[in-house]
């Protein structure tokens, strides 16, 4: 899976793309994590954390104007 970022959006929705940077970092320094509790998730079939982790991984990916390319 290929992901890119729309920097039109980010720039919309941020106000400015020096910010990038910074949220883009934080993003990919978080979304390890994320995964693993994820997968602990699935396997302990925790269906609100799986929700809960789910939107958060999604409201990361809108901040960063992060959209899928296939």
């Amino acid at each position: 899976m290929n992901t890119e970022i729309d920097l039109l959006k980010f720039q919309q929705s941020s106000g400015n793309l020096k910010w990038l940077p910074v949220v883009a970092a934080a993003f990919l320094r978080q979304l390890p994590q994320w995964r693993v509790d994820f997968d602990a998730a699935l396997a302990e079939k925790n269906l609100g954390h799986q929700i809960d982790l789910l939107h958060k991984i999604k409201g990361s990916c809108y901040a960063v104007a992060a959209y899928n390319t296939i």
